[in-house]
């Protein structure tokens, strides 16, 4: 058996600073840090080509140009695009013992290299296609490709790692699998300032949040995506972020959290009401730290509405699907 010094991990994703749009992102980014002590450890992720990181080699790989959506494109070319920047993961030379593929986007070079390179094929579950209706709007008919080639990827992986024991439930209710290759490992974030500026964790950093996550649980959860089938199960409005909140501490059995993050831009409830809600949170104890908001804005709007609200809002990314 190799030790784990002998050991090089390939890491397929999507997302990798500094382009981190969602938890996703953050996972890989905390991960591939983690592991680079232990190990050595090559990403390849969505975007230009990189270089390397200390510990790591990163390259980045664009979308055939032929493939790109453009302005007018079909839908279903952001299928094609995730599926054209597989293909080149895979063709490039693997030299790991291991592949790791982070959400749908990166499943299909990680069949690939699993079935080229013979290699063990380890698949985290972030969130699922399937929950995803919404993609049917973003993608069209592409939705049936990304849903097919996750339920592929999962269902070939010889390890499957769930983030929370419901992403695991799900995983198993979605797909025909055996429970003994299903495990969980919770995502976690390291403060400890000297692990870099970068990234998620150097923002928090440098909002003055500098315990280190090690041997203190710090709690965080997310909405605006739809969780049910009514009008104010989806959303920012306040009324969905106080429900999900006040959900969230139910699950977790726990009266605060230390970090909420709205997962999407909400555009059809005002930016006022999103970010008062959020301060409201903060002044009843419920969420202690302020808020990560995908609001993606280029007006800024967020930071125009109230000068009292701002400092509590630590992080404001680009915006997934609008709602």
């Amino acid at each position: 058996m190799l030790g784990l010094s002998l050991v090089k991990t390939l890491v397929l994703t999507r997302e990798y600073p500094p382009n981190v749009y969602g938890g996703a992102g953050v996972v890989v980014d905390e991960l591939t840090r983690a592991l680079s002590r232990r190990m050595a450890v090559e990403v390849r992720c969505f975007s230009e080509p990189r270089g390397e990181l200390p510990g790591i080699v990163v390259r980045g790989y664009a979308p055939w140009e032929r493939l790109r959506r453009g302005m007018d494109g079909p839908a279903f070319a952001g299928a094609l695009e995730a599926l054209s920047v597989g293909l080149a993961m895979a063709r490039d030379p693997v030299d790991a013992q291991v592949a790791h593929a982070h959400t749908w986007y990166a499943s299909m070079a990680g069949l690939l290299i699993r079935t080229l390179y013979g290699i063990p094929l380890v698949v985290t579950l972030h969130s699922l296609e399937p929950l995803r209706p919404w993609k049917a709007d973003q993608l069209g008919t592409g939705y049936l490709v990304s849903t097919g080639v996750e339920q592929h990827a999962v269902e070939s992986a010889d390890r499957i790692i769930a983030v929370s024991e419901a992403m695991r439930g799900d995983a198993l209710r979605h797909f025909t699998l055996d429970p003994a290759r299903v495990v969980v490992v919770h995502n976690g974030v390291d403060l400890d300032p000297k692990v870099g500026e970068q990234g998620f964790a150097g923002t928090l950093a440098r909002a003055g949040y500098r315990s280190a996550f090690i041997g203190k649980a710090h709690f965080s959860t997310k909405a605006t995506f739809d969780f049910g089938p009514g009008p104010n199960d989806v959303g920012s409005s306040r009324h969905h972020l106080l429900r999900a909140v006040e959900g969230s501490l139910r699950r977790l059995g726990t009266d605060y959290i230390d970090l909420f993050q709205l997962h999407g831009f909400d555009a059809l409830t005002p930016i006022e009401e999103t970010l008062h809600a959020l301060d409201d949170l903060v002044r009843a104890g419920r969420n202690r730290h302020g808020a990560k908001q995908q609001i993606g804005r280029q007006d800024g709007s967020a930071h125009a509405v109230d000068e009292r609200l701002p400092p509590r809002i630590v992080g404001i990314g680009d915006h997934q699907q609008p709602r």
